[in-house]
């Protein structure tokens, strides 16, 4: 699994709200001194000018609304989403998504297409 570090290798983008970043002597952070809540948005670029998207609930108590704004993947508006676990085609959007409800430990995973 992943360390807990922020990742920017590989074309990965990770953002973090709401985690404790306490880092080591080497400036990663420290898996035994990481306290993990809120959430993570992970995205990948695919072949044929798409992403993959996963939102992370890292709350293991509550369900949450997650967003994830497009200038932060970056994907230019607008984007077909089609959710991936599904198999369902959400609609059209520009500028954000919000995934609405996801469980504690839970994720949801979208593709996001021109």
């Amino acid at each position: 699994g992943h360390p807990g570090r922020q990742i920017k290798k590989a074309n990965y983008t990770i953002l973090y709200k709401n985690l404790k970043q306490f880092k080591d002597k080497y400036g990663k952070l420290s898996s035994d001194q990481v306290s993990l809540y809120g959430y993570e948005i992970w995205a990948k670029p695919q072949p044929a000018d798409k992403y993959a998207v996963l939102l992370l609930n890292n709350d293991g108590n509550n369900y949450q609304d997650i967003t994830v704004n497009f200038a932060d993947i970056p994907f230019k508006s607008p984007a077909n989403i089609r959710d991936v676990v599904n198999k369902k085609d959400l609609g059209v959007y520009s500028d954000k998504y919000t995934c609405s409800n996801v469980p504690p430990f839970g994720s949801c995973t979208l593709l996001f297409s021109s």
